[in-house]
């Protein structure tokens, strides 16, 4: 397995994927296995192979309501700022409305919807 100890806990299926997620740590983790077995166990059980469009948005849904009415210390914005950017490579720069947006006070607003354009509300300190 990937994970370390202090991330050995039960995983829900949709918070799991074969490939590394460092990145999206620790609301999300890598579970692997070089038992072939084991690995198509965790497969039929709903582990994701590698994040789509769709796990990003989750993981920003839930890193924003992780960290809500608090602001954001350089790194943990730093992580939200780096899945944010990912998001118009995944689907052809198609975003769902209602994604999180991250102000220059590094604190989470509701949905995207209120900027018209995520771009221009994706900024920093």
């Amino acid at each position: 397995m990937s994970a370390r100890p202090s991330e050995l806990r039960l995983w829900a299926p949709d918070k799991t994927f074969s490939e590394s997620v460092n990145y999206l740590r620790p609301l999300r983790v890598q579970i692997a296995s070089t038992d072939v077995r084991l690995s198509a166990g965790l497969d039929v059980l709903g582990r994701h192979g590698a994040p789509e469009l769709r796990h990003l948005v989750e993981f920003l849904q839930d890193f924003r309501e992780y960290f809500e009415n608090r602001r954001l210390s350089a790194t943990e914005a730093e992580q939200a700022l780096r899945v944010l950017y990912m998001l118009p490579r995944s689907e052809n720069g198609n975003l769902p409305q209602d994604l999180p947006v991250l102000t220059t006070q590094s604190q989470w607003l509701l949905q995207a919807r209120q900027f018209g354009r995520i771009r221009s509300a994706i900024v920093t300190d």
